[in-house]
């Protein structure tokens, strides 16, 4: 005969209370409320590895090249814009005021230190403060120059002329600064693995040697070029290893930075003070 199956009967004295549900509710709750915790953590802690990843030290070589090729093209259009800055300021200031070139000179060297110094801090890397701390540093950067002649020039009033500045300013721009620009340029687009400064300055020296023969005066340049190559190919070596923490869309604060590094190639570290 088959037996059917009893389940067994309800305890009706052990159901659970309101008490006890509401305790079971919030416990859940809580759990709940554990896990979401925990998954904010998880995502907070997986934004900043998405951010190293746009550092111009963490992105591939093609990238940091394209960079880098921006960088030089500011530093040429830097070149241009400050020989009419400078022709402009030779236009529009008297040469016989006798303090106002040394006051420039030292207020110039002042002010250039202060705007470095503030376009490679995080807090002003906006596009907008960025392109006004360059102008800046455009201007009295000019004014530098300048003014450095102007002192000159009132030592020497007899020595100097308009001209004489003028074309020692043309001398050095041109020759030095768009020349080595242009040859790193060059070399930028060539590349394919890495900066090699040995490269580089192969590369200038066969210009240099066909610039001699198509104008044999220009051999007593030789030696200039040199120095600001060396400063030049450095600051952007360290710039590519991590130095001052660059991104990806921070060209116009890479040039600035790389203007800063210029003149401090020895420190391979850079703290945002």
């Amino acid at each position: 005969m088959k037996q059917i199956g009893i389940t067994n009967p309800i305890d009706m004295f052990n159901l659970p209370t309101n008490s006890q549900k509401q305790e079971n509710l919030s416990s859940n709750q809580d759990q709940i409320q554990s896990y979401n915790e925990q998954y904010s953590q998880q995502q907070e802690i997986s934004i900043p590895i998405t951010k190293i990843q746009n550092l111009i030290k963490d992105i591939e070589f093609k990238k940091q090249k394209l960079f880098l090729i921006k960088i030089v093209g500011i530093f040429i259009i830097w070149t241009l814009v400050f020989l009419s800055l400078f022709y402009l300021l030779s236009l529009l200031i008297d040469f016989k005021t006798p303090i106002m070139g040394i006051v420039f000179t030292y207020v110039s060297i002042g002010i250039l230190i202060l705007l470095m110094r503030m376009g490679v801090r995080n807090k002003n890397r906006q596009p907008l403060k960025s392109c006004l701390i360059l102008l800046g540093l455009l201007l009295f950067y000019t004014t530098l120059y300048f003014s450095f002649f102007l002192s000159v020039g009132e030592l020497e009033p007899n020595k100097f002329s308009l001209d004489t500045i003028f074309v020692s300013i043309v001398v050095i721009t041109i020759t030095l600064n768009f020349f080595v620009n242009f040859i790193v340029l060059t070399y930028l687009l060539i590349e394919r693995e890495r900066i090699r400064f040995l490269y580089i300055i192969i590369i200038e020296v066969i210009f240099l040697i066909i610039l001699c023969i198509v104008f044999p005066p220009t051999i007593i340049f030789i030696p200039l070029p040199f120095p600001y190559t060396y400063c030049l190919v450095k600051t952007f070596q360290q710039i590519l290893i991590g130095k001052f923490d660059l991104k990806q869309n921070e060209v116009i604060p890479g040039a600035i930075a790389a203007f800063l590094g210029l003149f401090n190639t020895c420190n391979q570290v850079y703290r945002d003070l």
